[in-house]
């Protein structure tokens, strides 16, 4: 008999039965005491092992104001650990009020307090606040509990349990796999998983290989299960204390077939994918479906391609134009074409109103009053007048000035996911004076009230509008800005209304370039018309027409005052220009949404003025000598070099 009790304890032992753990369980009493610095010892209530807390401040009863048994802290070096153990540590259960912790654990006592970074292993590391259970993966006889972050922890509720028994080492004898080799007709996600364990109770390590080579322990470590999208062979083995399993082996044949043609699906109803110009609200969600799909790839004709996992995915439609849907997998891919003509959805209207608001400057040089609407705003009204008799300077309307600059006025938006469509404002009829605004679109969110070095909020500025006391001026905006600023011009100014709408992107079409200038009277690039003549220079209807001129006898002087980098305009889409009294080369461009025509480019001079020597005067030896160079180009005083002399019908090249 005591032959058989004892190969029944041999052959549990090797097939790797583990012993029963009979576990106990701590509860750390709430603390009575109130100390301003202590190392505390508590006796746990079920098996006598002993914890310590070191707390640094506050009392223990009400740590922290937050009505909390135990506060830790980084700063002055607090934690809590065990200072004996009884058996091993299986289970840690609080709950965090405030903070975050970290969990160390050890199989040698703690001696040294105070850092964050404790010996032993890092086995939880907590961030979230509530009741929560730590559950230790391994055979650990000490723990140390400390601040994760500078910020104080209050903990209530401590529990502990303990087990009197380790687990036993267990070699392992073989790798299973989940779900097992075969055929299958969609991609599988495969786990593997050995037997036995360490003597901390974990798993033993696995390597494996998909190429079709022998396992080793230089393999790829199993972390994470495979995913299996192809067909292909997994070999796999697990190395233990001692031993190494035979290889473990699993064949797959995935019989994926081809992802169908995308499905596409907005507001409830199916598009047909040879849908042309299917009409749709800016920001519509739409859904796409491929089956067998493993991922999908969206393409907008003028945009980047975006890819989502998976056999379905959502898109929001912004910009009109066709779009490429296509389902991919290993097998292959499938598309669908679909072009959208994008409308613009009603907007949301915000109406900002004085007594909405309440703003009153009450003796008060600078007030800041915050709204929100459909986003959010945030008004400086500024009031430099004190005393009872201006008390409600602007309870009548908004005050805005510009020039203050330690006080300004104005409004901006501070948080918004929309994009302005419009802005109406009505300036006060009783206020003396016609002001004007400055419009500032801007791709970034205001933070405050200060104004740039230029004396504006910064962004992009829009439009300056002239305000007609009494009357709503509205503004549409053709440009996409979620952030806008509004900013009073020549003064201060007062609203009784402001409203302004907000919606979805706006559908702004692309600025096209404009044409060439014509100009008719251009033959073979020149112009033929005399001096003082003009012409006209007209470019597409909506532009603005510049001119250059580059004079040929002197150009370095300026014919007259010009615009910005020599170009002269009239602001309007035709240009009147008179011939000059020298010769010269011209340009002249269109412009159109900042979007540049092309160049035309002619002359002025040839047989308008005396530039060649085929314009020969009458016979006369009296005449007076003309000089020109070699290109027929007038020369009134020329020295050291070759000239053509001209003197009544008389013609000669001369040296001088």
């Amino acid at each position: 008999m005591k032959k058989l009790l004892l190969l029944f304890t041999l052959l549990t032992a090797a097939a790797g039965f583990a012993k029963a753990e009979a576990t106990k369980t701590d509860n750390i009493d709430n603390p009575t005491k109130t100390l301003a610095y202590a190392d505390h010892e508590f006796t746990g209530s079920a098996t006598g092992t002993k914890y310590d807390f070191h707390q640094t401040y506050g009392n223990f009863a009400n740590a922290g104001g937050d009505g909390c048994n135990y506060q830790i802290t980084q700063k002055k070096s607090s934690y809590i650990t065990n200072k004996d153990s009884k058996g091993f540590i299986r289970t840690i259960s609080l709950n965090l009020i405030k903070g975050q912790i970290k969990v160390f654990a050890d199989n040698e006592p703690y001696t040294e307090y105070g850092s964050t970074k404790p010996k032993g292993e890092n086995i939880a590391t907590e961030t979230s606040t509530g009741k929560k259970t730590i559950t230790i993966d391994g055979n650990y006889k000490y723990f140390y509990i400390a601040a994760n972050t500078s910020s104080a922890v209050n903990i209530n509720d401590i529990s502990f349990t303990w087990a009197e028994e380790i687990q036993e080492s267990v070699e392992p004898t073989t790798v299973t796999f989940t779900p097992e080799g075969g055929t299958y007709s969609a991609a599988q996600t495969v786990t593997l998983e050995a037997d036995g364990n360490d003597a901390n109770g974990k798993a033993w390590p696995i390597y494996y290989t998909v190429d079709g080579t022998e396992p080793t322990a230089e393999s790829t470590l199993y972390t994470e299960p495979i995913t299996v999208d192809e067909s292909m062979t997994v070999k796999a083995i697990a190395v233990g204390a001692t031993t190494t399993t035979d290889v473990a082996v699993a064949e797959y044949v995935i019989n994926q077939p081809a992802p169908s043609a995308p499905v596409i699906s907005a507001n409830g109803m199916v598009i047909p994918n040879e849908s042309e110009g299917y009409e749709i609200e800016m920001g519509t969600v739409i859904t796409i479906v491929s089956e067998n799909a493993t991922s999908i790839v969206i393409t907008p004709e003028d945009g980047e391609a975006v890819t989502v996992e998976g056999p379905e995915a959502t898109y929001t439609v912004t910009a009109s134009g066709l779009y490429t849907f296509e389902g991919v997998n290993s097998k292959g891919s499938a598309d669908a074409m679909i072009e959208f003509v994008v409308t613009i959805p009603k907007s949301t209207t915000d109406s900002l109103t004085p007594a909405t608001l309440s703003i009153y400057c009450k003796n008060s040089a600078y007030s800041v009053r915050d709204y929100t609407g459909s986003v959010t705003y945030k008004i400086f009204a500024n009031a430099v007048y004190s005393g009872s008799a201006n008390e409600n300077l602007l309870a009548d309307g908004f005050g805005m000035r510009d020039n203050n600059k330690t006080s300004n006025g104005g409004l901006v938006v501070t948080e918004s996911n929309k994009y302005a469509h419009s802005v109406s404002l009505t300036q006060i009829s009783t206020q003396t004076t016609s002001r004007k605004i400055k419009i500032i679109g801007s791709d970034k969110p205001y933070e405050s009230c200060q104004f740039s070095k230029d004396g504006s909020f910064e962004g992009t500025e829009l439009v300056e509008v002239a305000l007609v006391k009494g009357e709503a001026v509205k503004y549409t905006f053709t440009e996409n800005y979620k952030y806008i600023a509004i900013q009073s011009v020549g003064g201060a100014c007062q609203f009784s209304e402001i409203a302004i709408e907000w919606g979805e992107m706006l559908a702004v079409e692309e600025p096209v370039a404009p044409a060439a200038p014509v100009i008719k009277e251009m033959v073979n690039g020149s112009i033929d018309a005399a001096v003082g003549e003009t012409v006209t220079i007209s470019g597409e209807e909506g532009s603005i027409v510049y001119v250059k001129e580059t004079r040929q006898d002197e150009p370095e002087i300026a014919p007259y005052a010009v615009d910005v980098d020599g170009w002269m305009t009239d602001n309007a889409d035709t240009y009147v220009y008179t011939i000059p009294e020298y010769p010269a080369i011209v340009e002249a461009k269109s412009v159109r949404q900042n979007v540049e025509s092309p160049v035309t480019v002619f002359n002025v001079g040839d047989g308008k003025i005396s530039t060649g020597i085929e314009s020969v005067a009458a016979d006369s030896d009296k005449a007076e000598a003309e000089y020109f160079n070699l290109q027929g180009i007038r020369v009134d005083n020329p020295q050291g070099g070759v000239f053509i002399r001209r003197q009544g019908a008389k013609v000669a090249k001369v040296a001088l």
